[in-house]
């Protein structure tokens, strides 16, 4: 069995990776820098007016509502 790539962190330090999904991600950072800039995108104009951006906060409020949705369709 393949053992798991090792990481290094601040100072050097090495820490087992453990895999995570995006979402997993998006929670623990929603966690600590909610009002933080997680993901800027624009809407396909030139300038930077069609510019958009998302906090961690609210990519992962729409996320769960997503999320919320989804399990409503299957029931």
């Amino acid at each position: 069995m393949l053992a798991l790539p090792q990481l290094s962190i601040v100072k050097g330090l090495q820490q087992d990776y453990v895999p995570r999904g995006l979402h997993r991600i998006i929670e623990e950072h929603q966690l600590r820098h909610a009002d933080s800039v997680a993901l800027i995108y624009d809407h396909g104009q030139e300038d930077s007016s069609g510019a958009s951006q998302s906090t961690y906060r609210q990519m992962n409020e729409r996320a769960n509502r997503a999320a919320r949705l989804l399990v409503e369709e299957t029931h």
